[in-house]
């Protein structure tokens, strides 16, 4: 986790996806100067940007699952 990156639990998911691609843009940028320690940086904060975007997703997974085995005796589909 970056030290100094905000809590990410509070943005929707549209503005996670955002940031992230925001992230992603500024890395592009950050690869074309010299200094290798702000894309370092960024990559951390993307990090941890795809990190709770993955867990999110995840739990939205396990929930769509939970509420699809009750009617998995019900239909067959192979």
């Amino acid at each position: 986790m970056h030290p100094l990156g905000n809590d990410l639990s509070a943005l929707s998911d549209d503005d996670l996806l955002k940031k992230i691609n925001d992230l992603h843009k500024r890395l592009r940028t950050a690869y074309r100067f010299p200094d290798p320690s702000i894309s370092m940086q960024l990559r951390m904060l993307l990090g941890d940007h795809q990190f709770e975007y993955n867990a999110r997703m995840a739990k939205a997974a396990e929930k769509f699952a939970q509420q699809n085995k009750k009617f998995s005796d019900k239909m067959d589909i192979e």
